[in-house]
């Protein structure tokens, strides 16, 4: 019978998430500075993840367009975990107000479309993503119906009050990510949200190399995340929610003190004068 079992757990219909599946391993290397690792290739701004990216992004508009009052299949967790903080805020606000998103390093607005496709009611938005000319000029097109979703890129001068900001899987790809998040944060948004963010309390603070992307070695950053909530202390923002993406990564190529199977979401408050 225990032979039996085995040999089913190894069968490819056993589910990818259990303990016995091993993914490839997507990092290699533990740097101490993002500016050690030798990057190559066109890495983001490559055919190959311009492509990929814009065909996920137009098959969650077409998903949009179809679901109608469908519950979404295949939302990756910290899009459906910021769809519930849009959700949320929107609420609180006067029906006259527009809630003000922006979604910084946010590609081809995967993230908004995701978050319209969970939210089940209309929605006053000024959504901004700010990304690369190329994405943003790739999105534009595929969200040309939508006028409350714009790209830019680079963050308006004019933008006005913002009621949340959104970085998802961008920040660990900033090497001097401390200034970025200065300037972000002098913004003054109501609420930060980390998406997706390589960041936990039993690891140090170090980088490595990322080989996802075919022909390209990437920096990446990895957080201790006393290190990140002490910064955001500093910018003005306290931690008021944590959680896990539910994906597991294989780091067993890693030392045991800097393997982080989990990603994490984040989200900052800031705090009142």
């Amino acid at each position: 019978m225990l032979r039996k079992l085995l040999r089913a757990l190894k069968s490819p219909a056993f589910p990818r998430w259990t303990p016995l599946y091993r993914d490839p391993f997507i990092w290699e290397g533990v740097y101490s500075h993002y500016r050690d690792v030798k990057g190559s290739g066109p890495g983001f701004s490559g055919d190959h993840w311009i492509n990929a990216i814009e065909r996920q992004t137009s098959q969650a508009w077409e998903a949009l367009r179809s679901e109608h009052a469908r519950i979404p299949a295949s939302i990756p967790s910290y899009h459906a975990f910021f769809a519930l903080v849009v959700a949320l805020l929107h609420q609180r606000h006067q029906r006259h107000q527009r809630l003000r998103v922006l979604d910084f390093g946010g590609g081809m607005g995967a993230s908004y479309v995701n978050m319209r496709r969970c939210v089940g009611q209309d929605l006053n938005l000024d959504y901004w993503v700010v990304d690369n000319e190329r994405s943003c000029q790739a999105a534009a097109k595929l969200a040309a119906a939508d006028t409350s979703v714009h790209f830019s890129a680079t963050v308006p001068s004019d933008l006005g009050k913002i009621d949340l900001l959104l970085l998802s899987g961008v920040l660990q790809f900033v090497e001097d990510y401390p200034r970025l998040l200065e300037m972000l944060a002098s913004y003054k948004p109501e609420f930060l949200m980390f998406g997706f963010l390589p960041s936990g309390e039993d690891i140090p603070t170090f980088a490595s190399a990322q080989r996802n992307v075919p022909g390209s070695t990437i920096p990446v950053w990895f957080f201790n995340l006393s290190e990140v909530c002490g910064l955001m202390k500093k910018l003005g923002y306290s931690l008021v929610f944590k959680a896990p993406y539910d994906r597991r990564f294989n780091m067993d190529n890693f030392p045991a003190t800097h393997r982080l199977h989990y990603q994490c979401n984040l989200l900052f408050k800031r705090d009142e004068p």
